[in-house]
C-alpha cells in the first residue's frame, strides 16, 4: 500500500528554514519609481534585546514626500525638512500602530515575546539617491500638535510632583 503525496520528516531541526537570512529591506513593498517618488520601508524591532531590525512594510510617498526627500539632499534641508518626515511617518505607522504590530509578529514569530514593547523605524529609498539609514521614530513623533503639548506639559508637571507619567 503506497502513500502519495506524504512527507514524513525525522526528528531534528528541521528544514533549517528559521535560520534563513531575512530579505533585505529594499525588497519588500513596491518598486523604486524612476520618477524619484519615495518609498518609506517600515521597519520593527524589539526595545529589548537584539538590535536587529525587520523589515513589516513599505509606504509609498506622494508629491508633498518627494519635494521634502528631494529637499533632504543637503544638510540643511535634512535639518528642516527630516522632521516633518519623521513625524508623516511617525503618523501613519502608530495611527494604526497594531496593525504594523501584528504583521510584524506573524511575519517574524520572534517579535512575539515583545510585542508591546516594539520599536519603529524606516528608510528611505528613491531612484537617484542611497538608501538612507534607519531612523527611531516614536509615538510622541506622529501626535497632533496641540496633543503633544498637552503631553509634554502634562510629562513635565509629573515629572516635578513626581507623579506617574501619563499613557500616550
Amino acid at each position: 500500500c503506497e502513500r502519495k503525496g506524504v512527507i514524513v520528516m525525522g526528528k531534528g531541526k528541521g528544514s533549517g528554514r528559521r535560520n534563513a537570512p531575512l530579505r533585505k529591506p529594499n525588497q519588500v513593498g513596491p518598486e523604486i519609481p524612476d520618477d524619484g517618488t519615495p518609498i518609506f520601508t517600515i521597519l520593527v524591532r524589539s526595545e529589548k534585546g537584539a538590535k536587529l531590525w525587520y523589515p513589516c512594510g513599505a509606504v509609498q510617498g506622494d508629491k508633498r514626500s518627494k519635494g521634502l526627500v528631494e529637499g533632504m539632499q543637503s544638510s540643511w534641508g535634512k535639518a528642516l525638512y527630516g522632521s516633518a518626515l519623521d513625524r508623516g511617518i511617525a503618523g501613519t505607522v502608530y495611527k494604526d500602530g497594531s496593525r504594523f504590530a501584528e504583521n510584524a509578529v506573524r511575519m517574524f514569530p520572534a517579535l512575539r515575546s515583545s510585542i508591546n514593547n516594539l520599536q519603529f523605524g524606516y528608510r528611505i529609498s528613491a531612484a537617484g539617491m542611497e538608501t538612507t539609514k534607519t531612523k527611531l521614530i516614536t509615538e510622541e513623533m506622529g501626535m497632533p500638535f496641540l496633543k503633544w503639548i498637552q503631553y509634554k506639559v502634562s510629562s513635565q508637571f509629573d515629572e516635578l510632583t513626581g507623579k506617574k507619567a501619563p499613557e500616550k
